[in-house]
């Protein structure tokens, strides 16, 4: 499976249960799954499918468009605000993304607090 952000290939995750895809997941606007013939172009890398992720989807002519989110996880306190502003001025497209996030180390029931596993 190849999974590709904005036109890039995502080469440098290890998958498994600890390691996800390299990317703020806040970023992403559109998702595209192909699967079949259509992967076909993207090399041998792609013979179980291509995961796309998009996170720029241009507006309308002449619109502007802005969004505010955040998160909150109890787990390790993790705080999370994004925000993004986009526009398209008679055809001219544009974006301005932020995103911070921050959280406490971890804690299990078994081992209390992980340390140094917070991060900003």
């Amino acid at each position: 499976m190849l999974t590709i952000n904005d036109g890039v290939r995502q080469e440098g995750q290890q998958w498994g249960d600890e390691h996800g895809i390299e990317i703020d997941e806040a970023s992403v606007n559109k998702v595209e799954l192909l699967k079949g013939p259509a992967s076909l172009i993207y090399g041998s890398d792609a013979m179980a499918g291509v995961l796309n992720i998009i996170t720029n989807v241009p507006v309308a002519i002449n619109t502007l468009k802005g969004n505010v989110s955040s998160n909150y996880q109890t787990n390790n306190q993790l705080r999370s605000v994004n925000a993004t502003v986009s526009g398209n001025k008679n055809g001219f497209n544009w974006n301005i993304y932020t995103s911070n996030k921050a959280a406490a180390d971890y804690k299990n029931k078994y081992d209390g607090y992980v340390y140094n596993s917070k991060f900003k």
